[in-house]
C-alpha cells in the first residue's frame, strides 16, 4: 500500500486548497515535513487518516472539528487521497460534517458527512465509481487496505509520543492496545463461540438426562407400580431400558387378569339383556291388545253412519254423469251472447270507416265493398312506393351532378399539380448532375489533408529528433571528458604502481619462504610502502574504469549517429510528401474539405428529395386516373337515373289511379298522401272482413245453443232427477270426503282382521297377569340389564386403557432404543465441546499454562514484535541496546508475558524502559513502532506497506544517534518504502533533500514543496 497524493481544502489550519504529490515528494524514498510549531505538520497525517477512515489519530479525534477556522464560509471542506493497493490506483474523497451558509435565506445549516470512492480503469482512462455512501466506502477501504483505522494509525502513521508511552507502559496497559492492533477479536470471538457451544452442550446433556428421567417416571406412572429408578444424575441407556422393560411386564400381567374378568361380565350382561327384552315384549303385547279392543268397539258403533255415506255416494255419482251435458249447455249460451256483442261492435266499426270516406260507394254489400277496398289499398301502396323511389332518384340525380362537377375540378387541380412537380424534378436533376465532380474534389481534399497531417507529424518528429540529437551531443562531450579523465587516472596509477613495485613484492614476502626476486629465505630489510602506494587491484580498478568510460563514449557516439541518421531519414520522407497542396495550410485544406462535405450533404439531400418527389409523381398519376374514372362514372350514373325517373312518371299516371276513384280519392302527388290513402282503405277492408266473420259466428252459435239445451234436459230425465234443483243439490255433495270416509272404514275393518290373525294375539289374550305386574317386571329386568352392561363396559374401558398403556410403553421403549445410539454419539460430542471450551478458555486443568487462546495468540505476536524491534534498535544504538521479552509476572497482572526490558551491553544488565534517556527512549520507541508495524502487516495477511510517516522525536538525539537512526530510515527506503519524517531539527533539514515546508501566517497555513541542497 502506497500513498500517491493528497488534496485538501478548508481542513485544519489550511483555509484554501492544498495539494501534496507523494510520488514526486518520495522519489528518493525519504522526505521531510518541516515547519514551525502549530503550523500544521501533523495535520498532513490527520488528513490522510481522515480521508481513508473518517477520523484522526489520538485525542484529536474526539473534537470532530475538522473544518478550518480560517476558511471562507462558502468554501467547502474536503480531503481527497489517492493511493495504490492490490496493484490498482484508488481515489477517496471525503467531507466532514460542518456548518455552511444556507442556499436560500440567511443563517447556517449543517452539511452532512459524505464519502466517495473510485478506482482507475486503465483501459478506459477513467475513474469508475465504487461507493457513494460513508458505510459503502469504509467497508471497501477496509477490504482493500486490509487494515482498520487503529492499525493504520499505529503502523503507517507513527504519532507523537504514543510509542514512547507504549514502551514505558505496564504490561497490563499494553494488552488492550495490542488486542486492538492485532485484531485478536477473532480469537476472543472463537472463545465466545466455544463458550456458547459448551453452554449449549451442557444444556443438551442436561436435557438428555432430564428426558431419560422423565421417561422412567412416565413408565412408572403408566404401570402404577413403585419401580426401582436409578439415582444417577446422568442415567445410562441400560438404566432406562431396565425400567421401561419392567413397566411393560407389569402392565402385560395386569392385562391378562382383566381379560378373564371382562369375559364373565359380558356373559352376565347378555343374560340380563334377554330377560329385559322378554318382559318388554309381554308389556308391548298387552298394550296392543288393549288398543285393538278399543278399535273393535268403535267400528261396531259406526254402522248407521256408513249406510248414510253410501246413499250420498250414489247420488253424487248420478250427478257426475249428468254434469258434462250441463256444462256444454252453459258454454253454448255464453258463446251465443259473445257472438251477438261482437257482431254489434263490428257493424259499428264498419259504419264508422264508411263515413270517413270522401264519397260513399254505390253498393251496400259488405263483400263488394271489401273487395273494392282491397284493390284500392294495393293501388295506393304501389303509388306510394313509386313516389318514394322518384324522390330518392331525384336526390341521387342532384348528388351525381355535384360529384360530376367536383370530379371535373379535381382533374383540373391534379393536372396543375403534376405540371409543378415536373418542373421541380427538372430542377433537382440539373443540380444532381454536378455531384460526381464535387465527390472527386472531396476525395482529393481528403488525400491532401492526410498528406498534410503526415507532413506536420514528420516536422514534429524532426524537431524532437534534433532536440534529442543536441542532448546526445552534449552527452558525448561529457563521456569523452570522462574517458580522458579515466585514461589520465589509469596512466597515473600505473606509473605510481611501477614505481612502488618493490614495496608490493615485499608485502608478499613470508618468513621461511624464498623471495621471488633473489631467492633468499630471510628478509632482513623489506621495502616499505609509501603513502601513495597503489596495488594491483587499484590498477585493475582504474583500467576497468577507463574501459567502462571508453564503452560509454562509444555508446554515446553510436546513439548520436543513430539520431543523425533518423533526422536524415525523416527529412527525406518529408521532402517526398511535397505535392501540389504542399503550400496550402492545414486549416485551409480543412475548410475546403468541410465545404465540399457540406455540398455533398446538400446534394444527397437533393437526391432524396428527387426520389421522394418521383414517388409522389407516380402517386399523382394514379390519382389523376382515379379522378378521370370518377368523372366518367358520375356521368354514366346520371344518365341511368334520368331514364328511371321517366319510367316512374308513366307508371304513377296510369291505371293504378283509377282504383281509387270509387271511394272519392284523387290521384296522390306525394308518397305520404298515397300511404295515408292506402292505410284508410286497409282499415275499411279490415272492418268489412271483421263484420262478415261476426255475422257468420252469430248464426252458428244460436243453432248450437238450442241443440245443447235439448241434450241436457234429456240427460236429467234419464238420471232420475225430477228437475234442475234436484240435480243442483246432488252436485253440492262432497263426494271426495264421502269416498275418503268410506275407504277409511273399510281400511279399519281390514286392519282389525289382520291384527287378530297375528302370532301375538292368542298369547296376549291368554296372559292373566295384571298390568301392574307387567310394569314391575319390565322395570326390574331393565335395571338388571343396565347394571350388567355398565359393569362390562367399565371393565372393557379399563382393559383398553391397560392395553393402550402397554402399547405406549412398548413404543416408548422401541423409540428410545432406536435413537439411543445417535443420542449417545451426540452426548459424546457435547462432552467434547465442554472439554474443548475448558482448554481454550483456561477453565480446565488440561490447560497447563492457564492461558486462554486469545492471550496465547497475543503473547506469540508480542514475541515477534520484540524480536523485530530488537533488530532495529541494535542498528540504531550501534549494537548497545537490545529489546528483550519479559515473562515475569508484574503487579496487578493475572498473567505474565507482555513485559519489555532493554538489555544494555555496556553493563550486561536488563533495564526498565522508563530508565532510558530521552534520545534512548526515542530510538527504542521508533524501533518498537517499526517492529510492531512489520508484525501487524504480516499478521494482516502479508500486507506490503510502502508508505511510512514518523512524527517528531528526533530532537532528542545526539548527532551520532541521529545518524544511526537515519541509517535505519535509509534501510527502510532501500526496501522500497517511502518514508516521511516530521521534524524541525536543523541537521535533518540539511540531511534530507526532499522537503514539504509548512508556512504559518495570520490567515492560515500553506504547503510548499522544496528541494534542499543538503546531504
Amino acid at each position: 500500500m502506497r500513498m500517491n497524493s493528497l488534496q485538501m481544502q478548508a481542513f485544519g489550519p489550511f483555509p484554501g486548497a492544498q495539494a501534496v504529490d507523494f510520488d514526486e515528494l518520495g522519489a528518493d524514498g525519504l522526505f521531510l515535513i518541516s515547519g514551525p510549531t502549530g503550523a500544521g505538520k501533523t495535520t498532513i497525517l490527520d488528513a490522510l487518516a481522515f480521508g481513508l477512515y473518517g477520523t484522526v489519530p489520538g485525542a484529536r479525534s474526539d473534537a470532530e472539528d475538522y473544518r478550518s477556522h480560517y476558511a471562507d464560509p462558502d468554501t467547502p471542506t474536503y480531503v481527497e487521497v489517492e493511493f495504490t493497493a492490490q496493484a490498482r490506483r484508488w481515489r477517496v474523497r471525503r467531507s466532514p460534517r460542518y456548518m455552511r451558509p444556507k442556499k436560500r435565506g440567511t443563517g447556517m445549516t449543517e452539511a452532512k458527512a459524505t464519502a466517495e470512492l473510485s478506482v482507475f480503469n486503465p483501459e478506459s482512462g477513467h475513474w469508475d465509481g465504487i461507493g457513494r455512501t460513508v458505510s459503502e466506502v469504509q467497508a471497501e477501504i477496509n477490504r482493500v487496505l486490509g487494515l482498520k483505522a487503529a492499525q493504520f494509525m499505529q503502523i503507517v502513521l507513527l504519532p507523537q509520543g504514543e510509542f514512547a508511552r507504549f514502551l514505558r507502559a505496564d504490561p497490563i496497559e499494553r494488552e488492550p492496545i495490542l488486542r486492538r492492533l492485532f485484531n485478536t477479536e477473532h480469537f476472543t470471538d472463537l472463545e465466545s463461540i466455544l463458550e456458547a457451544r459448551a453452554r449449549q452442550a451442557r444444556a443438551a446433556l442436561d436435557a438428555v438426562s432430564q428426558e431419560r428421567q422423565t421417561l422412567m417416571r412416565q413408565a412408572q406412572g403408566s404401570c402404577g407400580e413403585d419401580l426401582p429408578i436409578p439415582t444417577a444424575a446422568h442415567p445410562s441407556v441400560a438404566d432406562v431400558d431396565a425400567v421401561l422393560g419392567a413397566a411393560v411386564s407389569v402392565v402385560r400381567e395386569r392385562i391378562d387378569v382383566f381379560t378373564e374378568v371382562l369375559q364373565s361380565a359380558r356373559t352376565r350382561s347378555a343374560d340380563a339383556e334377554a330377560a329385559a327384552d322378554a318382559a318388554a315384549a309381554r308389556q308391548a303385547d298387552r298394550e296392543k291388545l288393549t288398543q285393538l279392543r278399543s278399535r273393535q268397539e268403535a267400528y261396531a258403533t259406526s254402522a248407521d253412519e256408513r249406510a248414510r255415506l253410501s246413499q250420498l255416494q250414489r247420488q253424487a255419482i248420478k250427478a257426475e254423469s249428468v254434469a258434462p251435458y250441463g256444462r256444454e249447455a252453459d258454454r253454448a249460451v255464453r258463446e251465443q251472447e259473445a257472438a251477438e256483442k261482437h257482431h254489434t261492435a263490428a257493424l259499428t266499426a264498419f259504419s264508422t270507416e264508411l263515413s270517413a270516406l270522401p264519397r260513399q260507394p254505390e253498393t251496400t254489400s259488405a263483400e263488394h265493398i271489401v273487395q273494392a277496398a282491397g284493390d284500392g289499398q294495393r293501388a295506393a301502396a304501389s303509388i306510394a312506393t313509386h313516389l318514394t323511389r322518384v324522390a330518392d332518384l331525384t336526390r341521387e340525380r342532384t348528388d351525381l351532378q355535384q360529384k360530376q362537377t367536383a370530379a371535373a375540378g379535381r382533374v383540373a387541380e391534379l393536372e396543375e399539380k403534376a405540371a409543378a412537380q415536373d418542373a421541380a424534378l427538372d430542377e433537382l436533376n440539373a443540380r444532381l448532375e454536378t455531384r460526381s465532380d464535387v465527390q472527386r474534389e472531396y476525395d482529393r481534399l481528403l488525400r491532401a489533408l492526410e498528406a498534410a497531417a503526415i507532413r506536420q507529424q514528420r516536422g514534429d518528429e524532426i524537431t524532437a529528433a534534433e532536440q534529442q540529437r543536441d542532448k546526445q551531443q552534449e552527452a558525448l562531450k561529457d563521456r569523452q571528458a570522462e574517458e580522458s579523465a579515466a585514461k589520465d587516472t589509469y596512466a597515473r596509477i600505473r606509473s605510481t604502481r611501477l614505481a612502488g613495485i618493490a614495496a608490493e613484492l615485499a608485502a608478499e614476502l613470508t618468513s621461511g619462504h624464498a623471495c621471488s626476486v633473489c631467492g633468499a629465505t630471510e628478509h632482513p630489510a623489506p621495502a616499505k610502502p609509501t603513502d601513495d602506494t597503489v596495488t594491483k587491484s587499484d590498477e585493475d580498478a582504474a583500467l576497468n574504469a577507463w574501459t567502462q568510460a571508453q564503452n560509454a563514449t562509444n555508446t554515446a557516439r553510436s546513439t548520436l549517429a543513430e539520431s543523425r541518421a533518423r533526422i536524415t531519414a525523416l527529412t527525406r520522407s518529408l521532402d517526398e510528401l511535397a505535392g501540389e497542396d504542399a503550400a496550402v495550410s492545414l486549416a485551409e485544406l480543412t475548410q475546403a474539405r468541410d465545404t465540399a462535405a457540406q455540398t455533398l450533404r446538400e446534394l444527397d439531400q437533393a437526391r432524396r428529395e428527387r426520389d421522394e418527389l418521383q414517388q409522389k409523381r407516380v402517386a399523382l398519376e394514379q390519382q389523376q386516373a382515379s379522378a378521370r374514372e370518377d368523372a366518367q362514372t358520375s356521368a354514366t350514373q346520371l344518365s341511368a337515373v334520368g331514364g328511371q325517373l321517366k319510367q316512374l312518371d308513366d307508371v304513377v299516371s296510369g291505371d293504378q289511379a283509377a282504383a281509387l276513384h270509387p271511394f272519392g280519392f284523387e290521384t296522390p302527388d306525394t308518397s305520404a298522401a298515397a300511404e295515408e290513402c292506402a292505410a284508410q282503405l286497409q282499415r275499411l277492408r279490415n272492418a268489412g272482413e271483421t263484420l262478415i266473420q261476426a255475422q257468420t259466428k252469430r248464426e252458428d252459435t244460436a243453432a248450437e245453443s238450442a241443440e245443447r239445451r235439448d241434450a241436457f234436459e234429456t240427460a236429467l230425465t234419464e238420471a232420475g232427477f225430477t228437475d234442475r234443483n234436484d240435480y243442483q243439490e246432488a252436485r253440492q255433495i262432497d263426494k271426495t270426503g264421502v269416498d275418503s270416509a268410506l275407504r277409511a272404514a273399510a281400511d279399519e275393518a281390514a286392519r282389525i282382521a289382520e291384527l287378530t290373525s297375528q302370532d301375538w294375539y292368542s298369547p296376549a289374550c291368554a296372559d292373566t297377569a295384571s298390568d301392574e305386574e307387567l310394569i314391575d317386571s319390565v322395570a326390574v329386568t331393565a335395571e338388571q340389564r343396565t347394571t350388567a352392561a355398565s359393569d362390562a363396559e367399565h371393565l372393557g374401558q379399563l382393559l383398553a386403557v391397560h392395553r393402550h398403556d402397554a402399547a405406549d410403553l412398548v413404543q416408548l421403549r422401541e423409540r428410545f432404543l432406536h435413537t439411543a445410539a445417535e443420542v449417545e454419539a451426540e452426548v459424546a460430542q457435547r462432552r467434547g465441546d465442554v472439554a474443548l471450551d475448558g482448554i481454550v478458555r483456561a477453565t480446565s486443568a488440561d490447560n497447563l499454562h492457564r492461558l486462554p487462546l486469545s492471550s496465547y495468540a497475543l503473547l506469540s505476536l508480542f514475541v515477534e514484535v520484540a524480536h523485530n524491534a530488537s533488530e532495529r534498535l541494535q542498528t540504531m544504538s550501534g549494537g548497545r541496546f537490545t529489546l528483550i521479552h519479559d515473562l515475569s509476572l508484574h503487579r496487578r497482572e493475572k498473567r505474565a508475558g507482555l513485559g519489555l526490558q532493554v538489555l544494555d551491553t555496556f553493563t550486561d544488565e536488563p533495564r526498565d524502559p522508563r530508565s532510558l534517556s530521552g534520545g534512548e527512549t526515542f530510538m527504542a520507541s521508533l524501533a518498537l513502532a517499526l517492529g510492531l508495524a512489520d508484525t501487524v502487516a504480516a499478521a494482516a495477511g502479508g500486507i506490503r506497506l510502502d508508505s511510512l510517516f514518523i512524527d517528531e522525536g528526533f530532537g532528542s538525539l545526539d548527532p551520532d544517534a541521529l545518524a544511526q537512526v537515519l541509517e535505519v530510515l535509509d534501510e527502510l527506503r532501500a526496501g522500497g518504502r517511502c518514508v516521511g519524517v516530521i521534524s524541525h531539527v536543523q541537521s535533518m533539514l540539511q540531511s534530507i533533500p526532499q522537503q514539504l515546508r509548512i508556512e504559518r501566517s495570520p490567515t492560515g497555513s500553506t504547503i510548499t514543496h522544496r528541494s534542499s541542497p543538503g546531504g
